[in-house]
């Protein structure tokens, strides 16, 4: 994640913001996979250690940590958490060497659905990071396309990077990625395309250097592997006519649309309208749809990407009672004055 718009606490508080992990697609966002603890600072000024590290002061003596082994393991309740249970000052996570070679492409399709399928299939595939096909990978639109190579050819684009310790994985790895695309119609892409395959992965890194193309509020979505080629599709055909009803000049906007996985299960789009932010009307417009948009989003049964303010409560609304119950019972146990980002979450 970018240094420059993310922090760790941030991110394991649940907000990506600013950019993608580099394997995120293949091994999800959070840290699930790789962190071993947390240590956390209650509100009441007590510290507690969810795991291991150096001095965990759950064990007392060395640092060893067996999740399940050594009784309840509470790191989950502070991921994802909004920041509403404590201060996070410390997280040890699992190390482990990166690989010594990648190679990255780039196939096309005439339409989202043709992509989506060599990606499913893809997908599907052993969602280990050094087993599967792909370490990172995403489907971009033919107007981002456009975008990011003037002058090249306007289709759906997979991008996709292997890694391995060796050539010989990663050309295998390749060489699958390959049969699969080709298997669903795909081609290799206009060369200014294959051309920028080595770039994107910084792009999608860093998103925040897009911002010097001006003002970029996120439409974004959490969605399930079932729904998500569903969910893009809705999304583009919302704002796209939502831009029209309200008179917006295309021409005015610069539009990025993605799909990527996120693990084995979900994954999330992404239709992102980037503009001029000194133009003040376009501004309060684009933003009173995204509003908009969020609530409709929440109706079909899609999560909201962000845990902060208003998309907060519209995660909150989404809850079982016996749910909301519960992480209220665990918010005024831990935290019975409310000095905690109150507010997220209703609470």
């Amino acid at each position: 994640m970018p240094h420059y718009a993310d922090t760790v606490g941030g991110q394991l508080s649940g907000y990506a913001g600013g950019g993608w992990g580099q394997y995120g697609p293949s091994v999800g966002f959070n840290g699930q996979h790789y962190l071993l603890g947390l240590k956390v600072v209650l509100p009441n000024g007590s510290v507690i250690d969810t795991g291991t590290g150096e001095g965990s002061i759950n064990s007392y003596r060395g640092h060893t940590w067996a999740r399940a082994m050594q009784g309840p393991d509470p790191t989950g309740i502070f991921i994802g958490d909004g920041g509403i249970f404590g201060i996070k000052v410390e997280a040890t996570y699992r190390m482990f060497h990166l690989p010594k070679f990648k190679q990255a492409g780039a196939r096309c399709w005439d339409t989202l659905d043709q992509a989506y399928q060599a990606y499913y299939e893809l997908w599907e595939t052993d969602p280990f990071l050094y087993m599967q096909p792909y370490a990172t990978s995403l489907i971009l639109s033919p107007e981002t396309i456009g975008m990011l190579t003037p002058g090249a050819e306007p289709t759906w684009v997979l991008f996709f990077q292997s890694v391995g310790n060796s050539k010989e994985e990663v050309e295998l790895k390749t060489k699958t990625t390959d049969a699969v695309c080709a298997k669903h119609g795909g081609r290799v892409a206009d060369p200014a395309v294959a051309a920028f395959t080595e770039n994107f992965i910084p792009l999608v890194r860093e998103m925040g250097k897009l911002g010097t193309m001006g003002e970029q509020p996120m439409f974004e979505l959490i969605v399930s592997r079932r729904d998500i080629l569903e969910a893009l599709k809705w999304s583009r055909e919302w704002i796209f006519n939502s831009l029209a009803e309200k008179g917006i000049d295309r021409a005015k906007l610069t539009i990025i649309s993605v799909l990527l996985s996120a693990g084995t299960g979900y994954g999330m789009t992404s239709v992102v309208p980037m503009f001029d932010q000194n133009d003040q009307e376009l501004s309060r417009v684009i933003h009173e749809l995204l509003v908009e948009f969020l609530e409709q989003a929440m109706r079909r049964g899609y999560v909201i990407e962000a845990t902060q303010g208003h998309e907060s409560r519209l995660k909150a609304r989404q809850w079982t009672p016996e749910f909301y119950n519960y992480v209220l019972t665990l918010k005024k146990t831990l935290d019975p004055n409310n000095i905690m980002n109150p507010g997220v979450f209703f609470l």
